[in-house]
């Protein structure tokens, strides 16, 4: 395991060094594809923490608290009241999703307006929650597209160092050895990106759909209530 992270952490070396026997090493070969591969995982490391902290933030609602702090005001029909208590809210989607029906329902709105209501709250709030989710898809498979040109571009220096009959035998099979480890170590590479990138976007694709779910039938709850 500790000669295949040397020889991974070695594609990195985008600078010449001397080796333990005074040998002059040549820059990697695929250097660039591997800091891109860096970059990558970096981008998708960001826009995971971030779209779980956003999710976190503003969709993260306790149910049963919050129906019991409602359940006197829908009684009451207090609606400055909830107006109130959405509006403090309003960071989260549900305080505007909760606001949405209160103002429709005053508006003299009919059930279908309600609950048009709470689509067209999910709806507007959508694009801004997906938008960095979408990112990870792209980043997975971008990742695995640039390892695939790293593997491509070894091999293509394998063939071509394997067919030259200038280099002496030895230095030919070394120069081969350096362009294959290249091959293998960028698909490595692109692999070690595209895996956690698609991981975390159907574990917040998943969680995003959940929540929606959670919000559209706590919308006609509401909705029931109102209406009551």
């Amino acid at each position: 395991m500790r000669s295949f992270w040397g020889v991974f952490w070695d594609q990195f070396r985008f600078w010449s060094q001397t080796d333990h026997s005074g040998q002059v090493l040549p820059p990697a070969d695929g250097w660039v594809f591997m800091w891109v591969l860096l970059l990558l995982f970096l981008w998708a490391l960001v826009v995971s923490v971030e779209r779980f902290w956003v999710f976190w933030r503003s969709l993260r609602v306790d149910y049963r608290a919050l129906e019991r702090m409602l359940e006197p005001m829908l009684r009451e029909r207090s609606w400055d009241r909830l107006l109130e208590l959405f509006g403090r809210l309003r960071p989260r989607l549900i305080g505007r999703l909760g606001e949405a029906v209160v103002r429709v329902y005053l508006s003299g709105g009919e059930e279908a307006r309600l609950r048009a209501a709470v689509e067209t709250a999910l709806l507007e709030a959508a694009p801004s929650l997906e938008r960095g989710v979408r990112h990870l898809n792209m980043i997975a498979h971008v990742a695995t597209l640039i390892g695939l040109a790293g593997t491509i571009y070894g091999l293509i220096l394998a063939f071509h160092n394997l067919g030259s009959v200038v280099l002496p035998p030895a230095e030919r099979v070394a120069i081969l050895s350096r362009s294959i480890a290249t091959a293998m170590v960028t698909t490595m590479g692109g692999l070690m990106v595209a895996i956690p990138s698609l991981l975390a976007y159907s574990f917040l694709q998943h969680y995003l759909e959940q929540r929606y779910d959670e919000l559209e039938a706590f919308g006609g709850r509401l909705i029931e209530r109102v209406l009551g």
